[in-house]
């Protein structure tokens, strides 16, 4: 006998917090380690991150609010801009530390790997200057030059990784 399912309403997606990075940030705060500080940007630079952006024009919406994906929509990453006129990405760690942020508003939020902000950080024309994970909270600057560092040596290790993997171990 076939039971009679009603259709779901589509749920929003429920966003958990990044805890490890978040208590390697609070354990390189409580003591600046070269060993502290090398934990936190490694878990950095594998972590997503809630990231607020403008979405132009603004496209149509399923039934739990997330937007419909349209071919003219184009995205615009907020950026924060500091005293110095120096503007960088925001890193959100969870959406607690999202709504720590003054000017919140409405809006829409993707959640990129560390990859596309280096990726980002890497085009000439790009204005940032780094990223500020968890600004209005912890407040953990990333320059521009370590991002672009940091991907480096993740791609390196990807391809000895290729290469040991397609060589059987072997190097």
């Amino acid at each position: 006998m076939e039971e009679n399912k009603q259709p779901q309403a589509a749920q929003p997606q429920k966003v958990n917090a990044n805890l490890p990075l978040q208590q390697a940030i609070d354990t390189l705060q409580a003591e600046d380690t070269p060993e502290n500080r090398k934990k936190m940007l490694g878990i950095a630079a594998v972590s997503r991150y809630l990231v607020p952006v403008t979405l132009t024009p603004p496209p149509p919406r399923h039934e739990a609010g997330r937007p419909i994906a349209q071919p003219d929509t184009q995205m615009a990453i907020q950026l924060l801009t500091n005293k110095e006129g120096q503007k960088y990405f925001m890193g959100f760690t969870s959406p607690e530390r999202l709504a720590q942020w003054p000017q919140r508003q409405k809006g829409d939020i993707v959640m990129p790997p560390f990859d596309q902000f280096a990726k980002l950080l890497g085009e000439e024309k790009c204005p940032a200057e780094g990223l500020v994970i968890d600004p209005f909270s912890k407040n953990v600057t990333i320059p521009k030059s370590l991002v672009l560092n940091l991907q480096q040596g993740k791609e390196r290790l990807r391809n000895i990784r290729s290469i040991t993997k397609n060589d059987r171990g072997v190097i």
